[in-house]
């Protein structure tokens, strides 16, 4: 075997071992997530060369963080699907849908506001929530906005545990706290003593 062919077979091989590495890092991100495949190659700025991504075009940006989203594990939220409206060209906008056992009024802008969080922090775009001011969305090329997922079963629930009936006690009778019966929460009457 002369020089050339020799160079030529150690080129292939090269060009082979980057292939191969390759997809071994894409099937990381799709097992485990871009958070912990970056981890695994030594950070984001690794990941990116090696995958050859550009961070600055849109659709790489949509993605990552559809990825990033999908891993990540916020208590007491299932992720179940992601809505993409990308009507703008510069802009794309992530609707995560989710269900819950979390009873807040404020469950929904909490999952938004902490996945942008969590996005910022972790990559060099920006995301922003879907309510903040235009001012405050310049550059940012990723919106958030997020959805919980009722179903029938889950708002009878919630309609006992937010119930609270407040009705006066009867005549010779005083009202000493509250009890709960039926998911509902009665004044507990008692008889007055003399």
């Amino acid at each position: 075997m002369n020089l050339q062919e020799h160079i030529k077979r150690i080129l292939q091989e090269d060009v082979e071992e980057k292939s191969s590495r390759k997809i071994r890092l894409q099937n990381l991100i799709d097992e485990v997530g871009i958070e912990l495949a970056s981890n695994a190659v030594g950070g984001l700025d690794n990941l990116v060369k090696i995958l050859n991504l550009d961070l600055d075009d849109i659709k790489t940006q949509e993605m990552l963080v559809k990825n990033f989203i999908n891993h990540t594990e916020l208590e007491g939220i299932n992720i179940s699907f992601l809505e993409i409206n990308r009507n703008k060209p510069d802009k794309v906008r992530i609707k995560i849908q989710f269900d819950t056992n979390v009873y807040v009024s404020n469950v929904e802008s909490w999952v938004t506001r902490t996945m942008s969080e969590k996005i910022n922090k972790f990559f060099p775009f920006k995301s922003s929530a879907i309510w903040e001011p235009a001012f405050a969305n310049r550059g940012v090329t990723i919106i958030l906005d997020s959805d919980q997922i009722i179903n029938e079963d889950d708002e009878d629930e919630m309609d006992l545990q937010e119930t609270e009936l407040t009705e006066k006690c009867w005549a010779g009778y005083t009202q000493k706290g509250m009890k709960t019966m039926f998911g509902k929460r009665y004044p507990n009457c008692v008889k007055k003593t003399k």
